[in-house]
This record gives C-alpha cells, sequence and structure tokens, in this order.
C-alpha cells in the first residue's frame, strides 16, 4: 500500500516534515495540470510521491541526496527510473 511506502521511504531517507509538507505543494500542481481522465500505472502513486520528494529535497537542501542513494530507498525502482521520473515531473510542472 502506498503509505507503508511512504513512511518506508521517509524513514530510510530521514525526509524531514518541512520537505514532505513542501512536497505536497508539487503533487498540487501537477494534480492541477492533469486531466481528471487521467491514468496510470499501478505504481503511478508511488512514482509521483517519490518524484516530488527527490524533487523538493534537491530545491530546499545544499546538499540534497544523490539519485543513487534514492535507488536504494525506493526499493521498486531503478537509477534509470528514477532519473526519467525526476525529468518527466519537471516537465509537467
Amino acid at each position: 500500500p502506498l503509505r507503508d511506502y511512504i513512511e518506508y521511504v521517509v524513514t530510510k531517507s530521514r525526509i524531514n516534515t518541512g520537505t514532505l509538507i513542501c512536497s505536497l505543494s508539487y503533487a498540487r500542481r501537477l494534480k492541477r495540470k492533469l486531466s481528471t481522465s487521467s491514468k496510470g500505472m499501478e505504481c503511478t502513486h508511488h512514482r509521483i510521491f517519490l518524484a516530488t520528494i527527490i524533487i523538493t529535497s534537491k530545491y530546499i537542501h545544499d546538499s540534497a541526496l544523490k539519485n543513487k542513494y534514492w535507488v536504494g530507498y525506493s526499493q521498486l525502482f531503478s537509477a534509470a527510473e528514477i532519473n526519467l521520473m525526476e525529468k518527466q515531473l519537471l516537465q509537467l510542472l
């Protein structure tokens, strides 16, 4: 479930509350841009969560985690997938 995944990633990456809250603004912005009929894969919510956390972390912190560490924290996605998710989210925003 998504909730378990979020708890796992937040615990492993030690993301702070401020970063989590800021990432919600990216998620809201993305929601406004997408049509209500948009469909995704089963893991789309996981991808959006991870991409918004990574982008927020890089925006806020001078020494953000590198994507190779996010691969270990995510446990679902490869480095290439994480790089692509990040790029796609930035294009949509």
